[in-house]
C-alpha cells in the first residue's frame, strides 16, 4: 500500500484550494520525530491545507506486531484538533 503522505504532497503541488487529509493516521505505527517531519513538510507545501486525524489502533494483534502496549477496548478516547 501507498503511503498516504507521498500522495497528499502530490496532490498539493497539484492544486491550490482543497483540504488534504486522510481518515486516521495510526501514530504507533510511525517514528515520532519522522511523523511530525512528515507533517510539519506537507502543512509547509500545501500552504496549511492539511487535515491529521491521529489514533491508536484499536486491534490487539496490531499493537502486537507494532511493539505497543495493548489496551482493552472502549478504554479511553482522545483526539486533537487544530486549524
Amino acid at each position: 500500500m501507498a503511503d498516504p503522505f507521498i500522495w497528499l504532497t502530490a496532490a498539493a503541488v497539484a492544486t491550490t484550494k482543497i483540504r488534504l487529509g486522510f481518515n486516521i493516521c495510526l501514530v504507533p505505527q510511525r517514528h515520532p520525530i519522522i511523523l511530525a517531519k512528515q507533517l510539519a513538510s506537507l502543512d509547509q507545501i500545501s500552504g496549511g491545507r492539511i487535515s491529521f486525524g491521529a489514533g491508536a489502533g484499536w486491534i490487539e494483534e496490531e499493537a502486537t506486531v507494532m511493539g505497543s502496549r495493548s489496551r482493552s477496548a472502549g478504554s479511553g478516547r482522545w483526539s486533537i484538533s487544530a486549524r
